[in-house]
Formats: structure tokens, sequence, C-alpha cells
């Protein structure tokens, strides 16, 4: 019943988070699984103990997702950043991956990846193998329960001194491992849901309004809420070259309007193609570049067929790397009313003006805005404001000339990978110096891997 019951929940969420985003935004119902999760935590704790820290040694940072996956996911990117820029002096990195997303031999018919990480992150794997970072995946042939078990006792054995986890209440194996995992100082990227978990010292939003709006539910146990904003590593993009135009067909004179996405076809809605058909209307030297997926979406090609438009609009698939892609842009227009934000970090750091609206109080809905900022993200639901900025750039490139300049300047300030890493493991060390006093007094600050009691 415990078995069914997790897989149950995380399949919920899974279908939910593709489609109509009711349960992630719903607190009471976040609240109701993470407290069923709690409670299988609690009937089925393993009662591990952390293995001794050796005196002297590098503080052992671990890293929790639900899958690796080359380039294009935000949370599998995030890992490799932090195998770049973490300070080896001071840190030793160890990734974990569950699986949770990917195919397994025992589990619900549910949504998930086909394929593992060994298959889908081959260069992500090579790269952390060079920088003599550990990789443990899961096992996929073996109860949810029991894989969130094993990597437990993995990650206790490993003597990990910091755990950071990158995943929500879609992924339960995550879940349980971090509850049970008995690490001094554990910490949570929101990556689109709280953990709403005991013992996790600090959740980390890169939005402010999905910080605001979780704070008005969040319960005191679940540790504190900090703001910080996601980073993208410029130096990665200023590595990457522009795509060539003549390659994908692209006229090489016209002022491109485009965007990036993994979920093209879901994002280019009917009321954002409204607003980049009424632009390539008034506008003969714009053409629109959809970048990502296979193909473009049928429900594009017949608005823009419709619109006697589509000879100006062009597809790119999806690229492994991001800056080249988005060089070949001359302005980059996010999208609505669901929009990304990794792609629009990108497209700041390179150089790009964004056009993007904060169209509604949602992470989806206004995460664009909030990154591109005043004064130049569009800070209503203004759909003409949207459409007049766009008309303005296309026609005066020193204005998005400019703009551009002040978004690069942004995304370097405010958003870059290494300060991003560096301010994440300073909050670990911030708790962990307590810990390591504690542990030299021959205390043991760890509790074991649950609590007997729940609070309802």
């Amino acid at each position: 019943q415990h078995e069914l019951g997790v897989e149950a929940l995380g399949a919920a969420f899974v279908e939910d988070a593709d489609a109509a985003l009711t349960l992630i935004y719903q607190p009471d119902s976040l609240l109701k699984a993470t407290l069923r999760y709690e409670q299988i935590a609690i009937s089925d704790d393993p009662r591990l103990s952390r293995t001794p820290r050796q005196p002297g040694a590098a503080i052992r940072v671990g890293m929790i997702v639900a899958n690796l996956v080359d380039d294009v996911v935000a949370y599998s990117k995030r890992v490799v950043s932090f195998a770049r820029h973490i300070d080896t002096d001071r840190f030793q990195l160890h990734v974990y991956s569950s699986e949770n997303l990917c195919l397994r031999t025992r589990q619900l018919p549910a949504r998930c990846l086909a394929q593992t990480s060994t298959e889908w992150a081959p260069k992500t794997m090579a790269f952390l193998k060079e920088r003599n970072v550990p990789v443990y995946l899961a096992p996929r042939n073996t109860p949810y329960i029991e894989t969130a078990q094993i990597l437990a006792r993995r990650i206790a054995s490993d003597a990990i001194d910091i755990l950071i986890v990158q995943s929500g209440p879609a992924m339960p194996i995550d879940w349980l491992a971090c509850r049970w995992a008995p690490v001094p100082v554990k910490l949570h990227i929101h990556i689109g849901a709280p953990l709403y978990q005991r013992g996790i010292y600090a959740t980390f939003f890169d939005n402010a309004v999905n910080l605001e709006r979780e704070r008005a539910t969040w319960p005191e146990y679940a540790g504190r809420l900090v703001l910080l904003r996601k980073g993208t590593d410029i130096d990665v993009l200023d590595s990457q070259s522009a795509l060539s135009r003549a390659a994908f067909g692209l006229p090489p004179d016209a002022v491109l309007i485009g965007v990036l996405s993994n979920h093209i076809d879901k994002r280019l809605s009917p009321a954002y193609l409204d607003v980049i058909a009424s632009v390539l209307a008034a506008e003969p030297q714009a053409a629109f570049v959809a970048i990502g997926g296979r193909e473009l979406p049928p429900h594009a090609v017949a608005y823009f067929k419709a619109a006697n438009l589509f000879h100006r609009v062009h597809h790119i698939p999806g690229q492994r790397q991001v800056g080249c892609a988005l060089k070949i842009l001359d302005i980059y227009a996010s999208e609505f009313p669901v929009g990304g934000s990794q792609s629009v970090v990108e497209a700041m750091a390179c150089s790009l003006p964004v056009v993007a609206m904060r169209y509604g109080a949602t992470h989806v809905e206004c995460a664009g805005a909030d990154i591109v900022g005043a004064p130049i993200a569009i800070e209503s639901n203004d759909p003409e404001a949207y459409r007049n900025l766009l008309l303005h750039w296309v026609r005066d490139p020193d204005a998005r000339r400019n703009a551009g300049a002040d978004l690069r300047k942004r995304a370097q300030t405010k958003f870059s990978i290494h300060d991003y890493v560096r301010q994440v493991c300073a909050f670990g060390v911030e708790k962990i110096d307590t810990v390591f006093k504690l542990e030299r007094t021959n205390e043991n600050p760890v509790e074991p891997s649950t609590s007997k009691t729940i609070s309802k």
C-alpha cells in the first residue's frame, strides 16, 4: 500500500505539471501529499547513521536530481555549473541521480522519460568524470521506497556534509532519500514546488513572486525561505558562436524575432501568436523563429498560414548549445501566458533585447518579467505594450542594441552562475560550522533519519 501510494502521488504531480498546474499551486494539496510522504518516511525508516567526518577533510557537497539530461534541462545544467564553479579547495562535489523520471521496471503506467541518465546525458557524465565528481545512479529495478532507502544509504556512506536537492513532490524517491539521509545540512533549490520537509535548512527561490506566494502558507518546520537569483554560465555562452542563417534558410537581412523552449508546442499560445503576427504584418523586414522541438507545432503552422505570414516564420530544432541558437536572433520575445525563465537569462547573457510581460502572479506567468526587470519588462498584463516594444526594437536598431547591452550587464551582475554556486555553498557553510563545532565536542547534532512525531 505504501509503495502504490508513493507512486500514485508522484504520478499525479507529474501529470499535473504537464497539464493545468492545479495541484502544484495549491498549498493544501502539497501539504497533504508531503504529510503522506512523511508518514511513509517514519514507517519505513532505515534508521541510518552518518559516517564520521575525517578531520581536515574537504566539505562534501551532495546534489540530488531526478535524472541527468545533456544541455537542455535547467536542473541538470545546474549540476554541470556546480561542478565547474565550486571551490574545489574547500568542497568535494558528489552527484546522485534517483532516476525517478526514467522508465522503471516496476511502476504504475504513468508519464516518464523513456531513457536513463546514461543514455540521455553522456556528455554530462563525461564532464563530471573529467572534474573528478563521483556520480551515483540509483537502480531502476527496485520499488520506489526501496530505491530511496538505497540512495539514502549511499549518501550516508559518502559522509555528505551538505545535501542540495533539486526536486519536488513529483519525485518521491528524491523526497524520501533526502528525508532519510543523515546529513547535517540540507538545502532545497525550488524548481516549481516546495518539498515541505522537516530538516531542510533553507529553500532557494529565484522568483520573488513565487517566494511571497509560498510564504503565506509556509510551515515553520520547512526551514528558511531565501531569494537567490538563478544564474547562467556566461563564459560558456560567450564561447559559443552564432549559427549560420543560411544553414536554416533564414533571410540574411531580416530582423529576427525569436523564442527558445523545450516546450515549444505548448508555449506558442494563441495570445502570443496574435502579437507576433501583428508585428510581422506591420513590419515587412521582421521574421519569426521558433527554436526547440523537432518541428513547428501544427497549430502554429495553421495559424500563420491562415494569416498569410507562414513564409516569414521559421523553425530551428532544439540545439545542444543554446548560445549558438540564441545569437542568430535580433530580439528575444518571451512567451506568455506561460513562459520560460532560464532561456530569458541566457538571452540576456547573449546581449539580446528581451521582451517579457508579467502576465499573472504565478511563477510561469511572471518569471521572465521578473528576470528582465524594470524599466524594460512589461510589468502588467498588457499585450499592446508588449507589441509596441517589439515594434520599437524592430524599427530602431540602436534602441535594441542599447537594450541588449543593458540586459547583458544585468545578467553579469545579477545572474552569474559563479556567484550563485558560491552563495548556495555559503549558506551550507553558515550552518555546518556549528555542526562541526558540536562534533569536535563529541556531541551528535545530526538526528536519526526521521522524527517519530508528525505535526498535523
